[in-house]
């Protein structure tokens, strides 16, 4: 997730690219594009990249676990559908 540094760091690049003639537009511009950015990347509901490891490691952990409580109810199944020997 970009933080405030790097969003302006982006900001400064695109205004610099703004020609001198249209320099005093640019302070304008730079200001409204911060905001801009700001509030877009702050809309789009990220997560860190801790949050999604968490949640990747708790994924694993939770298909580890159905997939043992398959194995014994297949093996239960099995049990109950065996014929009387």
């Amino acid at each position: 997730m970009l933080n405030k540094i790097q969003i302006d760091q982006l900001v400064g690049r695109i205004t610099g690219a703004i020609p001198d003639s249209l320099m005093p537009t640019a302070t304008a511009a730079k200001q409204n594009l911060n905001t801009i950015m700001h509030t877009a990347i702050a809309n789009l509901d990220l997560v860190t990249r801790d949050e999604f490891d968490a949640q990747v490691a708790v994924l694993q952990h939770t298909r580890m676990r159905l997939e043992s409580l398959e194995q014994q109810i297949n093996e239960l199944e099995q049990l109950i559908h065996r014929p009387d020997s």
